[in-house]
């Protein structure tokens, strides 16, 4: 509490005192700023301007805004700070303080100042807020770099830190927390304002908060391997950190570390590092609700690694206290407590203090006369509370299985330790060493680069002795790729050097000669996919099919085919010689019918044009897009069976010279024209083409034969395919895995098989052998292995196999750990009895000897042993044998103990009555004498005693004997207190009557006199008074006698208000008739006069009055008389709003149709428009329009390089590409623009054994390369139209050389006319991009 106090005066002075980083001020000058950014919300745009940053210096950013209503309102967020190179972003000061909440008062623009620090990134954030343009967030957020060598960045002073450490400590993770611990408080001060809240301000800015010392000493603690964690306090408001020290938590607060007090023995500098929960609880009592909860995950239970006790210092708090400890020991107390020598601390000091003293404690071992103790101590307060448990008196020794104290390494002994469970003597056992246990394992000691070999040996599993030392050969150098040095012209070769990535070795290649394009043609023929036309969608036997298409090229087309493909036996026609039509301006084709051509679908592959400059154009198609079907003729169809369940090969394995037969049952319907065997190698990829199979008449199967020479690599060989074609050429094929048909080629025994760990079929025993079985990986070869019979490994330990008794002998034997074989079989002896405590079996008296009696524990044998008599134990106290009373005498003596005889027996006088405090028998009076009665409580003898007559006792007071009344007298006089005795009696005079207030008996009336009678109260005696009369009061106000109306007169007068006497009698008036308000008898119209007739209310009579013709009332709203249809025309008029005669009657026109929504009789697509149709819904009329194409949705294509396999690589997949690139993919940028969905999908395969992706159009291609072994990855994509002559088409080639990854995709006319001019094979197009 004291030190959180500081902490609080320390905040209140520095916010007097603080000077903010961030000023803001309102700039009316111009100023030009190296950089800017804006960004706009409605009408309102913002925009932030800045000059390049000075590390440690002041930046200023003027921030601006234009739009809206001109009076904004601006922030500025608290800056992030990120790493090189790194994007974990953290904020550099804490963004909830007020001047990062805070807006500006309404102003044009406004400039704030931050000073950046680190090398790194900054993320800064600016807001405006215009609320009268309804503009309440708009945020401009800046990302900027900034290095400078002499400001480094938060990681490089982080890594120089513990670059520092590790060669100052001795690598223990112990001592590397507290060296970091120690930098860390020797770098910043704590913020006293709660501003800076992160590592870059700690270790840039020598300031922060808690958040920042967690942070830096997080990042420390990371950098050097040591697992950490934050621990949040949400009830206390503060942070720390937690640390795992050789596989357990510690808490560590440096914050509260970071201290220059010196208050206490200790240094203080260091309290709270490595402590338990519990007593960081102590310091943040709000943990306690943290650390307890379930899934809390750095429980901190231990004091192993706290600095005081390894250090010794809380061995030397805990040594000022043994002293105390065993003088309690020494008196066997079980219980006991002692005051701490630090009471006078503060309690979250000393408890903290006493809880690491009290672990040491625990720690100690403690003696009472040489035998262990267990004494656990626990911290109450400010004392230290003990438990204790005292040994037992052990008559032998039990042990307990024992504990390695030393562990056995392979060349030296090992030791074990056992207690005896019942005094905690310990002995020793030897454990022999290990020897050493080598691995089968090859250990690389040394990596083997391109300039220097490695060596490797095989390591023992214990102590990393080694043996077998062996030479690892120099590796290949591992080029880049390459960088042109010198740059090819049209006249001279280039140069291209690669440089070894290791050891910077460089090799060169030699850059062909650029041709001259400005005089070489270099466009390729247009073919016009557009203009494909058929004479005939079906042919037979004597049609002809006519083809014909647009190809164009600027200097001229030199020749041009047509290549046929049949879709369902890949039978390929190609026709050559088109005919250019000058009318139609196309090339035509023509390909009559006969036998010879299979029947079914027939569709156009590609087309291939060359100009008269040997450009070449080429358009590649599915087959569901350009095709005619053919059909009746009686050309076969049927491609060649291979059976692939008669391969057959001679031998398993060869070497040179071996001849490996390979055989395989080919059938077919009209016979096999040519057959070959493609073997690959599965190491090295080579491949052999084995083309002149034999038929062999008898096995009627076709033989091929390799011999293995020197040129052929040993390895795996496995058959990769099997192709014939028939005599009608149509091509049967059958492909396969690695693991399927496969010899194997080896040289010097080496074995070329890829085994797997193998699996044990028989374990070894001590003396049998085992077996355990290998298969290889690559041709599931199957091999086996006898597995050593392990011999007997007997245990150092003696087994006891029979336990020797009192009775009888036992045996040991030293036992084999595996099989419990056994030798060195040895006697136990027997044992001694082993006696119980023994029980008392005749008591022992103070004149007789007793007998104990002990039974063996394990046999029941008996024996016994004499009590002496114990003799009398005379107690020196008296015991009291008769108690004396007030009548007779008693007696006293000394008794024994144990048996009550007694001694010195003496007599006891009698005692005196004990009278008790007496009763008055007789009552005293005021004239009479009384008696007081005492009795002994024991022997109920009674005394009494006189007490004197009291004499009157007279009250000063009267007493009232009699109470005077008005009718008689009454009398009073002094009274005696005691007896009621008086004196001085006196007479009362009679009282007066006691009258009430009276009631009127007789009313008074305005003419005539009344009486008013009192009654007394007491004696009911009356008195009459007289009332005189009251005379008339007559009112002000007249009354209504009789009332006026409209045919006779009234009166009225003045009443009394008492007697209804009047006066002032008077006529009143008739009054006039009170008419109603008439009610229209004769209606007026807009021609005629009406009449009102008007009755009296209160007689009836009636009177008239004229109403004047109204005239006709026209409304200026026009009324349709007739309702105009889409049809025919209506008319209106102005109406009497009273009779309904009109005027201004008008022709209304016809109304436009009422038509319905637009309904889609024929729906737009992205080829063709749609059309859509509405009805007037009143005559039926309809009208239709045209739907536009719908607009291709697009999505960009990736395109992606990997240096080290050669593949491209194309995706859709935003986050698949981002991926590629953070593990070292080449990101070369947006290939072509795809739609996002179409007819013609693009399929996407993997092959896992080559690494390689493979993308086509063609479903039959996709389906043979599944069937291949292939992984069918999902449709990756789409392409464009084909028949659209807006498409793009992507281009196709393919690199014979290359084993894997061998094609290529673009939609660069160059870059393929490039690679095809270095050896790759031109394979059309492949598929389309959008333009």
């Amino acid at each position: 509490m004291y030190r959180r106090f500081i902490k609080t005066l320390s905040l209140v002075l520095s916010c007097v005192m603080v000077i903010c980083n961030i000023q803001v001020t309102h700039i009316h000058a111009e100023e030009q700023y190296q950089h800017s950014e804006i960004a706009t919300s409605g009408s309102v745009t913002m925009k932030v301007e800045w000059n390049d940053p000075v590390l440690g210096q002041p930046t200023t950013f003027h921030v601006s805004a234009t739009g809206g209503s001109g009076a904004y309102k601006f922030r500025m967020d608290a800056p992030s700070y990120t790493n090189p190179n790194e994007m974990a972003y953290e904020s550099v000061a804490d963004p909830i303080r007020g001047e990062w909440m805070n807006y500006t008062n309404e102003c044009n623009s406004t400039d704030y100042s931050f000073t950046m620090t680190a090398s790194g990134t900054y993320n800064l954030r600016f807001y405006l807020m215009d609320k009268a343009a309804g503009v309440y967030y708009l945020r401009v957020s800046t990302y900027i770099q900034v290095f400078d060598s002499n400001h480094p960045s938060v990681r490089s002073i982080v890594q120089s830190a513990v670059a520092q450490c590790n060669n100052e400590t001795d690598g223990s993770d112990y001592q590397k927390a507290l060296w970091l611990h120690d930098w860390l408080l020797n770098q910043l001060k704590y913020d006293n304002t709660l501003k800076w809240s992160s590592a870059e301000s700690a270790l840039t800015r020598g300031l922060g908060t808690c958040q920042a010392y967690e942070s830096a000493y997080s990042m420390l603690l990371s950098t050097a391997g040591i697992e950490n964690a934050e621990t949040r306090d949400t009830y206390d408001g503060h942070t720390w950190n937690a640390m795992k020290l050789d596989g357990e938590w510690y808490q560590v607060d440096c914050t509260w570390d970071d201290s220059s007090d010196n208050w206490y023995i200790f240094d203080q500098r260091r309290l709270y590092f490595g402590l338990t929960d519990e007593l960081m609880a102590v310091a943040h009592p709000g943990h306690s609700n943290i650390y307890t909860v379930s899934g809390y995950g750095t429980r901190s239970t231990t004091l192993k690694n706290n600095y005081f006790v390894k250090s010794g210092e809380a061995q030397q708090w805990a040594d000022s206290y043994k002293d105390r400890i065993q003088n309690s020991l020494n008196s066997k107390q079980t219980q006991f407590s002692i005051q701490a020598d630090n009471s006078t601390y503060p309690p979250s000091i000393y408890k903290i203090q006493n809880g690491i003293i009290a672990y040491v404690m625990n720690q100690n071992e403690w003696f009472l006369n040489g035998k262990k103790v267990t004494l656990v101590a626990t911290v109450n307060d400010n004392k230290f509370d003990f438990k204790v448990t005292y040994p037992t008196e052990c008559t032998k020794h039990d042990w307990d299985e024992g504990k390695v104290t030393t562990e056995p390494t392979c060349t030296k002994d090992g030791i074990k330790t056992y207690t005896c469970k019942n005094c905690a003597t310990t002995k020793t056992e030897t454990i022999k060493s290990l020897g050493h246990d080598y691995s089968n394992e090859w250990t690389i000691d040394k990596e083997a680069t391109c300039q220097e070999e490695g060596s490797k040996s095989h390591h023992c599993t214990r102590c990393d002795d080694k043996k077998d030392v062996t030479t690892i050969p120099k590796t290949d150098h591992h080029f880049d790729n390459g960088v042109i040095t010198k740059q090819a012209t049209t006249t001279e070769t280039g140069l291209k050097t690669y440089t070894c990535q290791d050891c910077k070795t460089t090799k060169s290649e030699i850059i062909p000669v650029i041709k001259n394009n400005d005089t070489v043609d270099s466009e390729a023929p247009v073919i016009d996919v557009g203009s494909i036309k058929f004479s005939k969608d079906s042919a037979t036997v004597g049609d002809t099919v006519k083809i014909s298409v647009k190809i164009t090229d600027n200097v001229g087309i030199n020749e041009s085919v047509i290549i046929l493909e049949n879709y369902e036996t890949g039978k390929k026609i190609h026709l050559q010689k088109g005919i250019y039509n000058e009318n139609t301006k196309k090339y035509e084709y023509s390909l009559d019918i006969n036998d010879d051509i299979p029947n079914g679908h027939w569709y156009i592959s590609s087309i291939q044009a060359r100009d008269k400059s040997d450009n070449l154009g080429i358009e590649t198609f599915q087959q569901n897009e350009y095709s005619f079907i053919v059909q009746g003729t009686k050309a076969d169809s049927e491609a060649p069976v291979i059976d692939v369940n008669s391969i057959k090969f001679s031998k398993d394995s060869a070497t040179v010279g071996d001849t490996v037969k390979i055989s395989v049952k080919i059938t077919d319907n009209v016979g096999i024209n040519e057959s070959a065997i493609i073997l690959e190698n599965y190491e090295t990829g080579k491949k052999i083409h084995l083309q002149k199979g034999i038929y062999n008449e008898n096995t009627k199967k076709y033989e091929y034969a390799v011999d293995i020479t020197d040129e052929i690599p040993n390895g795996h060989w496995y058959i990769s395919s099997i192709q014939a074609r028939d005599k009608a050429d149509n091509l049967g094929i059958e492909t396969f895995q690695q693991n399927e048909y496969s010899f194997i080629v080896m040289r010097n025994n080496v074995d070329v098989h890829k085994w797997n760990d193998g699996k044990i079929l028989q374990q070894a025993t001590c003396t049998k052998q085992g077996l355990k079985e290998y298969t290889c990986l690559t041709c599931n070869t199957i091999k086996t292995e006898t597995i050593k019979a392990l011999g007997h490994d007997y245990s150092n330990n003696w087994t006891i196999d029979k336990v020797a008794t009192c009775q009888e002998e036992g045996s040991k034997s030293h036992h084999c750990t595996r099989c419990d074989a056994k030798k060195d079989v040895t006697t136990i002896p027997k044992t001694n009895h082993h006696f119980d405590n023994g029980i008392e079996t005749t008591k022992a008296t103070c004149t007789k000897d007793g007998v104990k009696t002990y039974p063996c524990k394990d046999c029941k044998t008996t024996k016994t042993e004499i009590i002496n008599a114990l003799g009398h134990n005379y107690s020196s106290d008296w015991t009291i044998d008769k108690v004396a009373t007030c009548t007779q005498e008693g007696s006293k003596s000394h008794h024994c103990t144990r048996c009550d005889d007694k001694k010195d027996v003496t007599v006891i006088p009698k005692t005196n009555h004990h009278f008790d405090n007496g009763i008055e028998t007789t009552k005293t009076t005021c004239t009479k004498d009384g008696v007081k009665t005492y009795t002994c409580k024991d022997c109920k003898t009674t005394k009494t005693e006189i007490i004197n007559a009291l004499g009157h006792n007279y009250s000063s007071d009267w007493t009232i004997d009699r109470v005077a009344t008005c009718t008689q007298e009454g009398s009073k006089s002094h009274h005696c207190t005691r007896c009621d005795d008086k004196k001085d009696v006196t007479v009362i005079p009679k009282t007066n009557h006691h009258f009430d207030n009276g009631i009127e008996t007789t009313k008074t009336t305005c003419t005539k006199d009344g009486v008013k009678t009192y009654t007394c109260r007491d004696c009911k005696t009356t008195k009459t008074e007289t009332i005189k009369a009251l005379g008339h009061d007559y009112s002000n106000n007249w009354t209504i006698d009789k009332t006026a109306t409209c045919t006779q007169e009234g009166s009225k007068s003045h009443h009394c208000t008492r007697c209804n006497d009047k006066k002032d009698i008077t006529v009143i008036q008739k009054l006039n008739h009170n008419w109603d308000s008439g009610v229209e008898t004769t209606k007026a119209t807009c021609t005629k006069d009406g009449v009102k007739t008007y009755t009296c209310k209160d007689c009836k009579a009636t009177k008239t009055e004229t109403i004047k013709a109204l005239g006709h009332d026209y409304s200026n709203n026009w009324t349709i008389d007739k309702k105009a249809t889409c049809q025919q025309e209506g008319s209106k008029s102005h109406h009497c709003s009273r009779c309904g005669a009109k005027k201004d009657v008008t022709v209304v026109s016809k109304v436009a149709h009422n038509w319905s929504s637009w309904s889609v009789v024929e729906q737009a697509t992205t080829k063709k428009e749609g059309k859509e149709r509405r009805t007037c819904r009143s005559c039926n009329a309809r009208e239709e329009r045209s739907i536009s194409k719908l607009k291709v949705e697009t999505q960009s294509m990736y395109r992606l390089y990997n240096s080290n396999s050669g593949e491209h690589f194309y995706t859709a997949n935003v986050g698949e590409k981002n991926h590629l690139a953070n593990i070292g993919w080449i990101y070369e940028g947006i290939g072509w623009n795809a739609p996002k969905t179409s007819d013609y999908p693009v399929y996407r395969l993997y092959n896992g054994n080559g690494g390689e992706h493979h993308y086509t159009m063609n479903k039959a291609e996709k389906d043979m390369l599944v069937r291949a072994g292939w992984k069918y990855e999902g449709i990756g994509w789409y392409s464009a139209d084909p028949k659209d002559s807006n498409s793009i088409p992507l281009l196709r080639e393919y690199n014979p050389n290359a084993f894997a990854n061998n094609h290529n995709y673009t939609t660069s006319k160059p870059e393929h006319n490039w690679l095809i001019s270095l050896g790759w094979k031109d394979e059309g197009k492949a598929w389309y991009a959008l333009n």
